[in-house]
């Protein structure tokens, strides 16, 4: 890595004209590729685009939108994956899909910016994410930074970054070198695109969706490819379960609280079938009513010693899920706050949301709140979830290497809260 941040700060930005010459990143990114296949300076040459001038995605790049979308600090976004001609996705584990070589994904990130002479401009384009599968166990995960007239997007690093927050915004965030502490979190890097996001009623249809996958056969399986009934999930509950459940899957299940994360304690928040083949269809047959209801957390806010747990029944003042989820740590990010990085800005609606599903938690199936006077928590406390609740550092590291580590040790203390 030290290697391709100095090549890059000898090379400078790069940056795409309407001529778009050949651009790409120094060797350090590909050692052992073909030069046609190293990551492009300019968002231009990756692909998206048809028509640079006119901004015209290629059609061959299918747009989508998940059900429950990440909160990305109020800023708007497109989503587009491209995959393949002839290839398909890999959906045998229905929770874990594999992409052919040759996917890409970009999402791209719109604002309103502030200008130098105090007028807003609405709707600009920030940055540009991009995925990119190049072989085997080979991704390329990166950001375009597009210029204040909308005229380039060139490939950020650690030497070019913009500051923090974004000139023109009061806090948004480019998540520069970071991208491997959420994506690597899954088996093959690809967040929110799968199945309870692209198969619930939720999901634009004007986009790619659980059914459009089978009937243009993008996706296969060596078993049976559920339908999308099958994939819906909570359709025995509440409208408010299925808000609050969708919004925690999204911003907390997918990266960190999930069964195949690595972490020793079950605090999970991901949909997820399993050997079942379906979602589940009852509150209780989610993972975050089995692993949060009730259950005690040792994370106490500001350090104030006061009894917690997870998720307390019609208790939000005890009810850490919606603390964290609640609190920010100014433009440094960690602390209590979470998600634990690149977000400033609380998501108030979904907030409230997840309020209203605590405060109606008064009627099986959901038990009465634990109890919070008279318990020896020492009784309970093992070694094991005090790890949990390590506090978060208070910074994040700037290269993917401590990126990763520093979001082992945050998703750590998050499995306990």
């Amino acid at each position: 890595m030290r290697r391709l941040v100095a090549a890059l700060a000898l090379l400078g930005s790069g940056g795409c004209s309407t001529s778009h010459p050949t651009a790409v990143a120094p060797p350090d990114l590909a050692p052992d590729l073909a030069p046609g296949n190293a990551v492009p300076l300019a968002l231009g040459d990756t692909g998206l685009y048809s028509d640079w001038a006119s901004r015209t995605v290629d059609p061959s790049n299918r747009s989508y939108t998940p059900a429950f979308p990440l909160w990305s600090d109020g800023a708007k976004k497109s989503r587009w994956i491209h995959i393949p001609a002839g290839a398909q996705i890999d959906v045998t584990n229905i929770d874990e899909w594999q992409f052919p070589i040759g996917t890409k994904a970009w999402k791209e990130f719109r604002y309103d910016i502030r200008r130098a002479d105090g007028t807003m401009a609405i709707d600009q384009r920030i940055e540009t994410r991009m995925l990119w599968k190049r072989a085997a166990g080979d991704w390329q995960l990166v950001t375009y930074v597009w210029s204040a007239a909308q005229d380039e997007a060139s490939l950020a690093t650690a030497i070019n970054a913009p500051p923090i927050p974004f000139p023109g915004t009061a806090s948004y965030e480019v998540p520069v070198l970071r991208c491997h502490a959420c994506h690597d979190r899954r088996q093959d890097k690809v967040l929110g695109f799968e199945a309870a996001l692209l198969a619930a009623p939720e999901t634009d249809p004007a986009g790619l969706t659980w059914d459009k996958l089978r009937a243009e056969k993008l996706v296969t399986s060596r078993g049976v490819l559920p339908d999308a009934t099958a994939l819906g999930f909570l359709s025995q509950g509440q409208p408010g379960e299925r808000a609050a459940v969708g919004y925690l899957h999204t911003n907390c299940g997918i990266t960190c609280h999930h069964e195949n994360s690595g972490e020793g304690t079950p605090f999970f928040m991901r949909l997820e079938a399993g050997t079942s083949g379906h979602l589940p269809t009852s509150i209780v047959d989610t993972s975050v009513f089995q692993t949060a209801i009730n259950k005690t957390s040792y994370f106490t806010p500001g350090g104030s010693g006061q009894q917690s747990f997870r998720i307390r029944p019609t208790d939000i003042d005890h009810s850490m899920v919606y603390y964290r989820m609640h609190t920010r740590a100014g433009l440094a990010g960690g602390g209590e706050q979470m998600p634990p990085i690149a977000t400033h800005v609380i998501d108030d609606a979904e907030c409230q949301a997840v309020a209203n599903w605590i405060q109606s938690m008064t009627a099986p199936p959901y038990p009465p709140p634990a109890p919070l006077a008279g318990e020896d928590l020492t009784q309970t406390l093992s070694m094991d979830l005090m790890m949990d609740d390590l506090p978060a550092p208070a910074d994040m590291a700037a290269s993917d290497q401590s990126a990763v580590a520093t979001m082992d040790a945050l998703a750590v203390d998050a499995g306990a809260d």
